[in-house]
């Protein structure tokens, strides 16, 4: 939006926005105090104390934004209810948890399989020796 509104490519909008920062923080390292007073709120840095004021206006707006919501349930009733989002639900894919048993079996199996045709073969190179 800055950018359109001063007819600059974003890349030079965002460049901008760095540098401005990338000197807040130089002239913080060498000891500078700044009172920077924007539209919105007033940062003030004294002796590398961050102190930040924000506009009465800013403050009204958010708070009967905040008010106008509907109060959350209490917390107790948070953990009692299984409410699960959609997304959350389809973010990952339910396993088939017959086929996920069967492997697990399967690999269990193929452990003591192993186990057991090491200690045959060993017995077989004693019996070939002999």
């Amino acid at each position: 939006p800055i950018a359109a509104g001063c007819y600059y490519t974003t890349h030079i909008v965002t460049s901008a926005i760095t540098q401005l920062f990338r000197a807040i923080v130089d002239l913080v390292q060498r000891n500078y105090n700044m009172d920077l007073t924007f539209g919105f709120c007033r940062v003030r840095i004294h002796e590398r104390d961050l102190q930040v004021g924000y506009a009465r206006r800013l403050t009204e707006t958010s708070n009967a934004t905040v008010q106008m919501q509907s109060s959350p349930a209490p917390i107790s009733r948070t953990w009692q209810e299984a409410r699960l989002s959609k997304s959350m639900m389809n973010f990952v894919e339910r396993p088939n948890s017959a086929e996920v048993r069967q492997k697990r079996n399967r690999t269990k199996h193929l452990g003591v399989v192993s186990c057991d045709m090491c200690s045959i073969s060993l017995d077989g190179k004693s019996l070939m020796a002999r």
